[in-house]
């Protein structure tokens, strides 16, 4: 069993906005448990986690270590060991790996960082244990502090829990007119990712606009994600009905 296509991965990285140091920006990798998978296969409710965290800076060649970090990562899924309270270790099928798309905001999230480090230390006090355990996860805060502040605001995900032209032809009908950077399918459905310019935005937001007709004809079956979690396409991405069977993610425009 290959754990990632090789392809499928260096499409979405050559795909992916450029990072820089002026202004500093990141991508992030996230390897993480899939709660609804593990509820329905396990019938035990385990939470969103993030397990492995990485983040993409902008030193050259940036694409090539993401795509190293992702490899690093499908090792991880398959073979690392994650526990949860007393269920012991999350079936691999149960993990997953996510990148953001839209860059994040070093210099946002930098300022946020420390702002949140001054206030916790006024009201705790460093020696404090609280205080200790906060700055010990100096890394998790600061991954957070980047996950909270793009760098803009252009990209908006589709996502399509069931697969069915029925759902997924309309839909995608109804956001022909916007900048498609890409559709994605996984092991539930499809993911539209959309390039929404400040123009495009209020069209699609505005009341009665496309995003209210999309969510009016179709309630259950649609989300609208403003700053997704992406699974990479090229990972694997199990079904429920065929937990044996692997399954990766992949691009289909």
């Amino acid at each position: 069993m290959e754990l990632i296509l090789e392809d499928e991965l260096n499409e979405w990285v050559s795909r992916l906005p450029d990072i820089s140091l002026s202004p500093p920006s990141t991508h992030l990798l996230l390897l993480a448990v899939r709660s609804r998978y593990c509820r329905e296969i396990m019938n035990v409710k385990v939470k969103d986690m993030v397990v492995e965290r990485k983040i993409i800076r902008p030193v050259t060649p940036w694409r090539d270590n993401y795509i190293q970090k992702v490899k690093n990562l499908a090792m991880l899924q398959r073979n690392g060991i994650y526990t949860f309270r007393d269920i012991g270790n999350i079936p691999y099928q149960g993990r997953a790996i996510y990148g953001t798309v839209i860059p994040r905001n070093v210099m946002a999230a930098s300022a946020d960082n420390i702002s949140e480090a001054v206030r916790f230390m006024c009201r705790v006090g460093f020696m404090a244990e609280d205080g200790m355990q906060f700055f010990t996860r100096g890394d998790l805060n600061f991954f957070s502090a980047l996950h909270r502040h793009r760098l803009r605001e252009a990209f908006h995900s589709i996502t399509l829990d069931i697969d069915d032209p029925i759902v997924y032809e309309p839909v995608k009908d109804m956001v022909s007119g916007f900048d498609l950077w890409m559709i994605t399918k996984t092991s539930r459905g499809y993911h539209i990712i959309l390039d929404i310019s400040e123009t495009g935005a209020e069209e699609f937001h505005k009341g009665g606009g496309v995003w209210d007709k999309i969510h009016t004809k179709f309630p259950t079956q649609v989300e609208l994600q403003r700053d997704s979690q992406e699974p990479i396409p090229g990972t694997l991405y199990y079904r429920v009905s065929e937990p044996e069977v692997p399954n990766y993610v992949r691009i289909i425009e």
